[in-house]
């Protein structure tokens, strides 16, 4: 075998063996976050506070901010974290839909996650998943990747949650 083709075989081995070690999901439930990857899945997340300025119209509208406050809980009930979190409406889409912007700090028991990024908040108040880019910036969470999910249940009250980590590379 010559050597470009060991060397390649190499790469595809260590690509291969990275990506299942990361790759490995589990459904964490109260406790200390695992040191590979963290699935927080199907939490309920209730506002606690909101705070508006609807320079637009209603919220949301074109040119309007919020800020609030939301409790996370486990599928038990157990409160298990808090997000902080600002968000304004900058853009429409040529359809009609509103864009969203949020920059969110989430605050879990094993450390902190931010999250932000913008997502239709339209489709989101029509009841369709959406999505946040998110990284580890604090304690076991540090340096970690992923998404933030959520489907809004009842506006102004309460969402489904998910949020997914993973380390880098």
């Amino acid at each position: 075998m010559n050597r470009p083709r060991r060397l390649a075989g190499l790469i595809a081995l260590l690509l291969t063996l990275g990506t299942v070690s990361c790759g490995q999901k589990s459904v964490e439930e109260a406790g200390a976050p695992s040191p590979g990857c963290n699935l927080y899945d199907h939490l309920t997340e209730k506002i606690a506070s909101l705070s508006l300025n609807e320079l637009g119209g209603p919220y949301p509208s074109l040119g309007d901010s919020a800020t609030y406050i939301t409790y996370l809980y486990y599928a038990d009930g157990k409160k298990m974290g808090t997000v902080y979190g600002k968000a304004n409406v900058p853009a429409k889409l040529p359809n009609g839909d509103l864009l969203e912007y949020s920059e969110e700090r989430i605050q879990l028991d094993g450390g902190t996650i931010d999250s932000q990024g913008l997502y239709n908040i339209t489709k989101g108040f029509a009841g369709e998943w959406q999505y946040l880019p998110a990284i580890g910036s604090g304690g076991a969470f540090m340096d970690k990747l992923g998404r933030r999910s959520f489907h809004i249940i009842k506006v102004g009250e309460s969402l489904d949650a998910s949020i997914e980590v993973c380390p880098a590379g």
